[in-house]
């Protein structure tokens, strides 16, 4: 599966890892901030999935534009109620936080 990656911050690390775990191929990440950037955003129409790791208030616009991909999105999908209806996944980094991991072990005892 080739995954591309908008938004070259924080989150797209998780990705990153996430992608190689699955055996998947990174074939490129975008991000505005030129030196975070290894690809033009044209090569997203390459790859098979695109991940949206941008802040909140750009997902949509990213959604609308490869609306025609698989996407994965960064939770929350959008910050208002204008949400396209787009078919995406979702899903949310927290759960690798410290805290989000304490209370899971205190939950199973």
């Amino acid at each position: 599966m080739r995954s591309f990656i908008i938004g070259n911050g924080f989150i797209a690390q998780k990705h990153k890892l996430a992608i190689e775990k699955m055996g998947w191929e990174l074939i490129g990440c975008y991000d505005i901030v030129p030196s975070r950037s290894d690809s033009p955003l044209s090569k997203a129409e390459e790859a098979d999935v695109i991940h949206i790791c941008t802040p909140n208030a750009f997902h949509v616009p990213y959604m609308k534009q490869f609306a025609h991909k698989k996407l994965i999105v960064e939770k929350p999908i959008s910050i208002d109620l204008d949400v396209p209806d787009i078919d995406a996944c979702m899903c949310y980094q927290r759960r690798f936080d410290k805290q989000a991991i304490r209370l899971r072990q205190f939950v199973k005892q």
